[in-house]
């Protein structure tokens, strides 16, 4: 397993709902009380911890990750974040963004499948102010079988996000899928996870698997026209057949750590304005 998925303890599991110490995207400094625990010396990388709350024990909820809504805003900090980490120089219309699934826990119930919306990377037209396009990215368990869903689609307006503006959807353009991997026998847990990358490339927007003897490639076309990403979003974006104990760690760029998140285009990060809440399976 990638060396950036150290397991996760369940004593740092504890957690409130609000911002940790640190970068605002990022779930390095966890927090018990006031103590922050700091970021793992063998990486220096970005992770984010989710779950959907579990059940109660001792008047503590079990597994609760913060579920605040993470935004990274594509503004000149990130820009010369990436462009320093010794890749090519990062720019709107070229940069790669790498990222793994260090882990997934979706449920094991045979019954039915479930999914959880996980990450929007919104685009902007330079020509078209009411213009914009949305790649939104779902893990899901169908059987036992880890499925990367990913959604192109028309935002309805700017500044548009499935976690900030539930049910109002946005207009379906192209749907794509990646199986990343199978469960565990007698487990819930997947087998490890191949690692991602998402990639602005001239007109395409292009989620890939990285270190692989058979690449797969999902491509998305931008329109003509000059088109920019505006943000990057992680979360529980929205509650999609997601049940209780569901839990999810992704790793990101760890030049994400150097990025003043609290400046850029559009509005600033909005948390979600309520905690999600599980579906029963049936």
């Amino acid at each position: 397993m990638n060396r950036l998925c150290y397991p996760i303890l369940a004593s740092l599991l504890l957690l409130s709902g609000q911002a940790m110490a640190g970068n605002d995207f990022c779930d390095n400094a966890l927090a018990l009380g006031t103590d922050p625990v700091p970021p793992d010396p063998n990486t220096g990388g970005c992770e984010v911890n989710l779950a959907v709350p579990g059940p109660i024990a001792d008047g503590w909820v079990i597994d609760s990750y913060p579920l605040r809504l993470r935004d990274m805003p594509f503004n000149q900090s990130l820009y010369a974040a990436l462009s320093s980490s010794g890749a090519a120089i990062a720019t709107p219309e070229h940069l790669q963004i790498n990222f793994t699934v260090c882990s997934a826990s979706l449920g094991s119930s045979p019954v039915s499948d479930t999914e959880a919306a996980l990450v929007e990377w919104s685009f902007e037209s330079q020509d078209k102010s009411d213009a914009g396009r949305v790649l939104a990215l779902s893990l899901r368990r169908e059987g036992r079988s880890l499925v990367l869903n990913m959604d192109w689609v028309i935002p309805p307006g700017r500044g548009w996000s499935s976690a900030t503006a539930p049910g109002i959807e946005p207009l379906l353009v192209d749907n794509q899928r990646i199986k990343l991997g199978d469960m565990l026998p007698d487990s819930a847990q997947f087998a490890q996870l191949p690692r991602l990358y998402l990639k602005r490339d001239g007109r395409s927007v292009l989620v890939g698997l990285r270190d692989s003897d058979k690449p797969v490639v999902a491509r998305f076309e931008l329109p003509e026209g000059q088109w920019r990403p505006i943000r990057l979003r992680n979360g529980l974006l929205r509650n999609v057949q997601m049940v209780e104990g569901m839990k999810m760690h992704l790793s990101w760029p760890s030049e994400f750590r150097d990025v003043d998140v609290r400046s850029g285009p559009g509005q600033p990060p909005i948390d979600p304005p309520e905690t999600p809440v599980p579906n029963p399976v049936e």
